[in-house]
């Protein structure tokens, strides 16, 4: 896990002095302006980064299936909670009549200095536009910092993205994550609302999480997050239609350390 502490001292971004800077920095753009996981474009400033907002690239639809590993299939002394295998399709359209050129960012989870929960990284996060591999990098928010004792933040995977002129795109995400912990529970999160800076409304979105079999399920969930999904045998299901996403996906689950007698 990185850690990496700062000696400079981030500004809070958007601020009066630095906003245009930013924007500039990172959107190079044939067209004369362009104004948290879903996709988003993500701006800079020193060593942190940060979702921006867009009014010309709507998000048409996105399709995101979770699948989690059994609790009973960890043999890795290194993870001591099951794992989330993550697939994300989106579906993208440049709504001006200019291209494009801009940096995307997927945000990973939030870490907490103070909680002193470890937070675990994106494995094998990998990005396809329209089917082809496209390389990453790995950047990092600053979201508060304590003087003397620590820093919020959170890692965002990035790759440049050009979206043509009254186009569609298709972006493809996957990666693997070990559930977040602590002594009574295990948790997923999947960050929704970076979805809201595109523009407009997200046409449709679906996202399913999917058990090795209800019985896991009903065992170990404990609460679900946001209210609005049906559960189908051994599945989690939302859908939306023309929304703006407002809340994360969060399933919260019960820690059982050393249980042997769960058959799944």
């Amino acid at each position: 896990m990185m850690r990496v502490k700062l000696k400079m001292k981030i500004n809070k971004y958007f601020n009066k002095s630095s906003g245009c800077w930013r924007i500039i920095f990172f959107f190079y753009l044939l067209c004369a302006s362009l104004a948290y996981a879903d996709d988003t474009i993500v701006g800079a400033s020193g060593h942190t980064v940060f979702p921006l907002n867009t009014d010309k690239i709507q998000m048409v639809s996105e399709k995101v299936k979770i699948k989690m590993e059994s609790y009973y299939a960890v043999k890795d002394a290194a993870i001591l909670t099951r794992r989330a295998f993550v697939t994300c399709k989106f579906v993208f359209k440049n709504i001006s009549k200019h291209k494009i050129k801009t940096k995307v960012g997927f945000p990973g989870d939030l870490y907490r200095w103070s909680d002193a929960v470890d937070v675990p990284d994106l494995n094998k996060f990998t990005v396809y536009i329209d089917g082809h591999p496209v390389k990453i990098q790995i950047k990092k928010e600053i979201t508060s910092k304590e003087p003397n004792y620590g820093e919020d933040y959170r890692n965002w995977y990035t790759w440049d993205a050009t979206f043509p002129p009254l186009k569609t795109i298709v972006i493809t995400n996957s990666y693997w994550v070990a559930l977040s912990s602590d002594q009574e529970t295990s948790w997923f999160e999947y960050i929704l609302v970076t979805g809201a800076n595109w523009a407009g409304n997200i046409g449709s979105a679906s996202i399913e999480v999917v058990y090795p079999n209800k019985q896991e399920l009903k065992m170990f969930v404990k609460e679900i997050k946001p209210v609005g999904y049906k559960i189908i045998k051994n599945k989690i299901y939302w859908e939306f239609k023309n929304f703006k996403p407002k809340e994360n996906i969060k399933i919260i689950e019960k820690n059982y350390r050393g249980l042997n007698d769960f058959k799944g």
